[in-house]
């Protein structure tokens, strides 16, 4: 992005704005970020996807907000597995 704009810097030079300005991102998201808190079930439903059936697991947390979800063809333990272990 840089090479587009025909500027020229240092790598530390870009060091060092990370290291200032990251706190301050940092900051600025977790003010926007809600806690999934400690109650969380797990969902499990059949939808149908340009006509072939997939599993939509969904973690939900205790007002109902989606948490997580993952989306599956099979529905099986490596399916279930997938979902708990994240990306």
């Amino acid at each position: 992005m840089i090479a587009e704009r025909d500027l020229s810097f240092a790598h530390t030079t870009i060091m060092r704005w990370v290291k200032r300005f990251t706190p301050e991102f940092v900051k600025r998201w977790n003010r926007l970020v809600m806690p999934a808190g400690q109650s969380w079930r797990v969902d499990e439903m059949q939808v149908k996807i340009r006509g072939k059936l997939a599993h939509l697991y969904r973690a939900v947390d205790r007002v109902g907000k989606t948490v997580d979800f993952r989306l599956s063809v099979r529905r099986d333990v490596a399916a279930a597995k997938a979902f708990f272990e994240g990306p």
